[in-house]
């Protein structure tokens, strides 16, 4: 029992002499990281950062994360060192620490939040200062290699160094407007690659209050508004088209969002701007023969309505014109004739029961008008079933029109194909090929 009770006093008094107080701990991260930690040296001083860091007490004070900064400091200089070295060598550089200096700069701010002491304020504001001009350069690396949110986020620490030396009163690393704009707009811009806009609308807000000239600006804000706020997000591309009023990505955010809530008038008048400035863009074509067609099922007056269906015909000729394989304006071209065909079939179940000579008479004459219609819409369908033979629509309408002109055989093949999509299979080759 003696033994057992001189064993246990033997292990505190080994824990005494042998455990480091928070004091201790900092003291030796300190002098591990007092000046450029060398290769050699690197896993020793992460060990004397961590061990001070890991600390409860040390984690409301600055020095630990500090220390912490200093020794990502020194992993940057090792990286540019290496790429000093594969300049002259011709080598590709390859980066040890590629988040070394963003690192650096979440340590820095904790360190800046846990301290008021102007001097620890001003060691900080230091260091800040000496790892700056790393960001930018670990962006750039970033970006080459398409690693865009991290990019993003390297950019970012760049400018929250600048807003944090200014917030404690010190000299900011983007004095110069230019720089600060700059480093502003290439945040923005790699946050739109980053998928990152959201958490961006400060960014863009300051540029545009900075008179920063972008249509690019305009365009994220108006993005990271328009779910949330659609009403605010059109008076910043209002904004954005009087600033830049050539500019067509503005013009066809505001095509794509009259589309959207229908607003089909102003939408034409858009369209026209739109093809004004890219006549080839046959898009726009096509789109302006939706907006018609659209115009055309909703309008009640049938002069109208036909009318405005003639138009929806020839934006399509337009487009056809310009791409006579477009899949789309195909289709739609034969959807024309088909509509028309099916009103005259609505006039004729009106008369067929009607057995006297005049209502035969005009039933033939309907039925010829029908047929015609149906010969005009056939020949896009088979271009559009050539074009994709598991078009749907096409297929139905080839089954309808071939019935509709007792060619049974015809009509068999398509109601066969036509199967074949709808039981979830496809039709390896079109009937009509090209």
């Amino acid at each position: 029992m003696r033994r057992f009770l001189f064993c246990v006093v033997v292990s505190l008094l080994s824990f005494n002499i042998y455990a480091q107080t928070p004091q201790q701990l900092l003291e030796a991260a300190k002098k591990a990281t007092k000046s450029d930690v060398k290769k050699d040296n690197l896993a020793a001083a992460e060990k004397a950062v961590e061990d001070a860091l890991n600390a409860p007490e040390n984690q409301a004070g600055y020095e630990a994360y500090l220390y912490k900064a200093k020794l990502m400091l020194s992993q940057a200089k090792l990286d540019e060192n290496g790429r000093a070295l594969t300049s002259i060598t011709k080598k590709e550089f390859k980066s040890d620490y590629p988040k070394s200096a963003m690192t650096a700069v979440s340590a820095l701010l904790t360190a800046m939040k846990n301290t008021k002491d102007p001097k620890a304020t001003k060691e900080i504001a230091k260091v800040m200062t000496d790892i700056a001009p790393y960001l930018n350069q670990y962006a750039s690396d970033f970006s080459e290699a398409k690693d865009y949110v991290s990019a993003y986020q390297s950019f970012k620490a760049a400018l929250d160094v600048h807003e944090a030396l200014k917030a404690a009163g010190q000299k900011g690393t983007l004095e110069k407007p230019e720089d600060y704009n700059k480093q502003l707009y290439l945040t923005g811009l790699l946050s739109n690659y980053a998928g990152k806009e959201a958490e961006s609308v400060g960014i863009y807000e300051k540029l545009i209050a900075n008179k920063v000239d972008s249509s690019f600006v305009y365009s994220a804000l108006f993005r990271s508004k328009y779910d949330s706020d659609p009403k605010a997000a059109m008076a910043i591309l209002e904004a954005g088209r009087k600033r830049h009023p050539d500019e067509t990505s503005l013009l066809f955010l505001e095509i794509n969002h009259y589309l959207k809530i229908g607003q089909l008038d102003v939408l034409i008048e858009k369209l026209k701007q739109g093809i004004e400035k890219e006549p080839e863009n046959l898009s726009l074509y096509f789109t302006m023969g939706n907006v018609y067609d659209n115009l055309a099922q909703k309008e009640t007056d049938a002069a109208k309505s036909d009318a405005y269906a003639k138009e929806a015909l020839s934006w399509y000729k337009k487009t056809l014109e310009k791409d006579p394989k477009n899949a789309d304006a195909v289709y739609s071209i034969g959807a024309y004739y088909y509509n028309r065909a099916a009103k005259v079939s609505t006039e004729i179940k009106k008369i067929e029961s009607d057995m006297s000579k005049e209502g035969q008479k005009k039933y033939d004459k309907l039925t010829q008008e029908m047929l015609a219609e149906f010969d005009q819409a056939l020949p896009f369908f088979q271009k559009s079933e050539a074009l994709d033979p598991n078009n749907q629509n096409a297929l139905i309408a080839l089954k309808e029109i071939y019935a509709r002109k007792n060619d049974m055989v015809m009509a068999k093949e398509f109601k066969t194909r036509l199967e074949n999509v709808t039981n979830g299979e496809k039709n390896a080759t079109s009937y009509f090929k090209q």
